[in-house]
């Protein structure tokens, strides 16, 4: 009951101040407007890839439940393939720097020396400079590059959406382009790096699948020969033990052989990362500042603010008065 009465008495207290809450909400929205208004618009181009890795089996003869299969038990190259992996790539210093020189048509120069150039800040940029750890031009359009280049994974599709966020949007859709196109390149040389070394490895283990049956064959043959006339329990035993390890010999030797046409043939292929489900367009509309938000957050960081104040004063008045009359 007592809760009730504070609540309600709180609702009363703050009523009676209609008009200071009034003018909180205006400057609240006045101020969001002038800082929404004070950011340059970006422009966010997307481009959606998703792994290959299925359709290349399927090409290289495997029907759709060997691939399948194959895909459950496990792929040497699923730790280059999965869309998580391309979000780790596109995020490191390494591909930044390597995004800085893509010439930007329209501009006459390259992706670095354009946002040195054209990269536009909030007129309180300079001041929040003041705070931060001194940079070099270089590491400040690293650190924008690093900033503009988005990724999001979706692990349900098997799907990866590549964004570049610019402050032009036929620029942002050309970078997007760009990326996809870089990564894909790179994950193409280190694919082929890859398999040519699976190659030598699959070759390795046949040579010594082979050299494992041609022993074992040979045991065989030469006992099953030499005791063609005895017919004692031991003697039967010992070829039936042999018989196993031929078997054994023969199914490693040919299990290393399809390995290795297998690594052979994707070698011999173009290698391939991901297929391209939605190219890049340009945006029509800006996806930052979001002016809703900023209004948003101004009014409850306002209105809150203006609450504590007038509850804090009533709460002093109360204060003071009993100690008047004590």
């Amino acid at each position: 009951m007592d809760s009730s009465r504070e609540t309600w008495s709180a609702l009363e207290e703050c009523g009676r101040h209609k008009k200071a809450y009034l003018i909180v909400i205006l400057l609240a929205v006045v101020l969001a407007l002038v800082v929404a208004g004070s950011i340059p618009k970006e422009y966010a181009a997307e481009v959606k890839v998703s792994d290959e890795r299925q359709e290349t089996d399927l090409l290289l003869g495997l029907n759709n439940m060997a691939a399948w299969a194959k895909s459950a038990l496990g792929d040497e190259q699923e730790g280059v393939r999965l869309p998580e992996v391309y979000n780790r790539l596109i995020t490191t210093r390494a591909f930044a720097e390597s995004m800085s020189h893509v010439r930007i048509e329209g501009y006459g120069t390259d992706y670095h020396h354009y946002l040195l150039d054209h990269h536009r800040r909030p007129w309180w940029g300079p001041l929040t400079d003041l705070f931060r750890t001194p940079e070099s031009d270089s590491d400040k359009v690293m650190d924008i590059i690093q900033d503009n280049i988005r990724s999001k994974v979706s692990t349900k599709y098997n799907t990866i959406q590549l964004q570049v966020v610019d402050q032009d949007p036929v620029v942002a859709a050309m970078l997007a382009d760009s990326v996809r196109v870089k990564l894909q390149h790179l994950l193409e040389k280190y694919l082929r790096q890859r398999t040519l070394r699976d190659v030598v490895i699959s070759r390795q283990k046949t040579a010594v699948a082979k050299e494992r049956f041609d022993r074992v064959r040979n045991d065989y043959i030469t006992f099953a020969d030499s005791h063609q006339d005895i017919t004692s329990v031991k003697v039967q035993q010992m070829e039936d033990h042999l018989m196993k390890e031929y078997e054994n010999a023969f199914k490693s030797y040919n299990a290393a052989l399809e390995q290795q046409r297998r690594a052979e043939a994707i070698a011999g292929r173009t290698p391939t990362t991901f297929v391209t489900l939605s190219n890049a367009t340009v945006p029509l509309k800006p996806s930052a500042p979001a002016t809703t938000g900023y209004v948003l957050s101004f009014l409850l960081i306002g209105l809150t603010v203006t609450t504590w104040v007038v509850l804090g004063r009533r709460k002093y008045q109360i204060y003071k008065q009993a100690s008047w009359r004590s």
